[in-house]
């Protein structure tokens, strides 16, 4: 598994997420679109903010990015909408990408600039 994200690793309720990701592809439970097939090698792609729900690249804008989940924080649910920036994480296991998407107050320091995390720490002073 590799990550994007830097040296620190993803938080381990995203690799939980992911695992399940994959079991659920081994075990045939996953939802996908027609083109996903087993064993194959060509990039599939799935969502933290979508368990279950597997997609080629081509049919993945269609299958994820669409609905209220959209603008939320995929640890803890907080709706972002108002503008506050969502930190995209991503892993990578064979032909599996797996994306999740977090607010400031989530994202791990090795993920956030000095300004999101200025904004975080104001945030949480109630500034």
């Amino acid at each position: 598994m590799s990550t994007e994200q830097g040296q620190a690793g993803p938080p381990q309720w995203m690799i939980d997420t992911f695992n399940a990701t994959v079991q659920a592809l081994m075990e045939g439970t996953a939802t996908a679109c027609e083109h996903v097939v087993a064993g194959q090698t060509n990039p599939i792609v799935a969502v933290a903010w979508k368990p279950g729900i597997v997609s080629c690249v081509d049919c993945a804008q269609q299958m994820f990015f669409c609905g209220d989940k959209e603008r939320c924080c995929d640890f803890c649910g907080l709706d972002v909408s108002d503008g506050e920036p969502l930190m995209n994480m991503q892993l990578r296991h064979g032909a599996l990408f797996f994306a999740a998407a977090v607010c400031v107050h989530c994202a791990p320091d090795d993920v956030l600039t000095a300004d999101q995390r200025a904004f975080r720490d104001r945030s949480r002073a109630g500034a």
